[in-house]
């Protein structure tokens, strides 16, 4: 009898303490979860929804169709802008959740400790399928784009370069991500084909597509470059895609921006108006708000003073292809980098050799300069071919000419671009591999 005591006697501390360390393990696995893996999700769904701090916001929204589940749903995703705050959300919901199921357990006489374990399930059922929507469990490409958009979003260049070396982008929308990485490093034309590159069409493309998530990456790219009305025109596109007339502080904050840069006040405040009565787009709302009210203090905020130089002057519709958009902005801006830089790939892109050298030799005379990598590539295999007595237009690096002539020289050994010598390092990752791959799918298309 002594011996059942003691032996009752030990196992009552750990029983008692097992609710509350299972309860404490599925709040800290959620909230490790929302500050890891799903931290883009949690932005994704954060930038499509907006919460107003006040009573006008508020009664509008009740008075709508499901406008109590959306007043609730934007009031919590507001938290996500933040990460760890977000997760602390996420955490501590679950566990409201999870305490209400055990008392009403508790209540229907299931008090026994073997159906605690059971209290978690709503918790953990809700976190799976509704934080975590159908298409980011089942769709690779839909994930992949999150997790592209967000690191654009928060202008991570390394990481968004390091995720594209890991592994292949699925997606158009991450290559356009992976190249605007480069340019933002001042790399676009050097290691444009240390990456996968589908074409022109994987560097910038002319506002016609409708992929939500693509908007809101195109519109920062564009903005950045100084394709100001280009990229107003994307945040707006992609403000009317969003679901049951939601709004968008990141797409207000885009909004508010281009129409300061444009010097449309009027326009500006209205979206600086509505994020001014939200948490934490408050603070950046009130601040430019103070520059539309004093329009001489926006030519000279060093943000704003940059894009309005850079910008193109007019309407981009007026010249409608991409290549005539960028030698507008240089026309108008000849020192802007990015401009200049994606020109040059553009150009790369579309195997265009007289295109690159004329682009080239036009930015060496701006500043003189080394052509970039893949630049030089491009000449010294085009140049030997059509001009092989003469000297070449722009000064090369040794190495890079080595490897490009030993990289023709085999393909006139085995007379295939793509044999299996070329089809390893370092030939794998040079602007003629690009070529050669780029050839045989157009005879794949092409009809017999």
């Amino acid at each position: 009898m002594k011996t059942k005591t003691k032996t009752n006697s030990r196992k009552l501390p750990i029983s008692r303490h097992l609710p509350l360390l299972l309860t404490l393990l599925m709040a800290v696995a959620m909230a490790a979860l929302c500050m890891g893996p799903l931290r883009a999700l949690l932005s994704w769904h954060e930038q499509q929804h907006l919460f107003r701090w006040t009573p006008a916001f508020v009664r509008e929204l009740w008075a709508e169709p499901g406008g109590g589940r959306e007043l609730a749903v934007s009031f919590v995703t507001q938290f996500f802008y933040v990460g760890w705050l977000g997760a602390l959300v996420v955490a501590l919901l679950a566990v409201a959740l999870q305490v209400l199921v055990w008392r009403v357990m508790r209540l229907c006489r299931l008090r026994s400790l073997w159906f605690y374990p059971l209290s978690l399930i709503p918790s953990c059922l809700l976190f799976a399928y509704v934080l975590i929507p159908k298409s980011f469990r089942e769709d690779a490409s839909f994930r992949e784009a999150v997790s592209y958009d967000y690191l654009v979003r928060t202008h991570q260049w390394d990481a968004i370069l390091k995720k594209s070396r890991q592994r292949e982008p699925l997606t158009t929308n991450a290559i356009w991500c992976t190249n605007y990485a480069l340019a933002m490093h001042g790399q676009l034309c050097d290691s444009l084909f240390h990456y996968p590159q589908s074409g022109p069409d994987g560097l910038l493309y002319d506002a016609r597509r409708v992929e939500l998530l693509s908007l809101y990456s195109m519109s920062d790219i564009f903005f950045q470059i100084g394709m100001v009305n280009d990229a107003e025109r994307m945040a707006f596109d992609a403000k009317q895609l969003l679901l049951h007339r939601n709004a968008s502080g990141r797409l207000y904050r885009r909004l508010a921006e281009c129409n300061i840069v444009n010097g449309d006040s009027a326009v500006a405040a209205k979206y600086l108006h509505m994020l001014s009565s939200t948490l934490f787009y408050k603070k950046w709302a009130e601040r430019n708000r103070a520059l539309i009210i004093s329009p001489e203090k926006a030519d000279t905020d060093p943000f704003y003073a940059e894009r309005r130089r850079m910008r193109v002057r007019g309407d981009s519709l007026i010249t409608p292809s991409l290549p005539h958009k960028l030698q507008a902005l240089l026309s108008d801006c000849p020192d802007n980098r990015l401009a200049s830089d994606y020109l040059l790939a553009y150009q790369l892109l579309r195997m265009d050799f007289q295109g690159v050298l004329d682009a080239e030799l036009k930015a060496q005379r701006q500043k003189p300069r080394l052509a970039p990598w893949a630049v030089q590539e491009c000449i010294i295999g085009n140049w030997v071919l059509t001009h092989p007595n003469d000297s070449f237009p722009v000064s090369l690096r040794q190495d890079v000419f080595q490897r490009t002539m030993q990289m023709m020289q085999l393909t006139q050994q085995t007379g295939d671009m793509l044999s299996a010598p070329l089809l390893a390092d370092p030939y794998v990752h040079t602007y003629w591999h690009y070529f050669a791959v780029s050839q045989r799918k157009l005879k794949t298309r092409s009809p017999q």
